[in-house]
């Protein structure tokens, strides 16, 4: 019998994560602060952008319910995720940043 114990992986630790933080937090307040300029312009969003930007928030969420399901109702970046958790985060975050490029063409 095979026992798989998850194991928390130190994602901020490597030289990838630190390169996804540095960027990931960043843009995402310039992707917010666009919506806001976008919608006072009074421009329309393209549909197939807002959902690539869902679908990576479902990524997003599916992974940092992981952590939530340990206990931990807050937490930063992905280090208490395993290596699957870790991939849907980081994906989650590429699709809506690359969702909201795509919404104002």
């Amino acid at each position: 019998m095979c026992y798989h114990k998850e194991m928390e992986h130190k994602y901020l630790k490597t030289t990838f994560g630190k390169f996804h933080a540095a960027i990931v937090l960043p843009s995402m307040f310039i992707a917010f602060l666009g919506f806001c300029y976008e919608y006072a312009e009074g421009r329309e969003p393209w549909p197939w952008g807002l959902a690539i930007s869902v679908v990576g928030f479902i990524f997003f969420l599916q992974a940092k319910m992981s952590v939530i399901k340990q206990g931990k109702l807050i937490s930063w970046g992905c280090d208490l995720m395993d290596q699957r958790n870790t991939y849907f985060y980081f994906f989650g975050w590429v699709m809506m940043i690359g969702g909201y490029f795509l919404s104002f063409h």
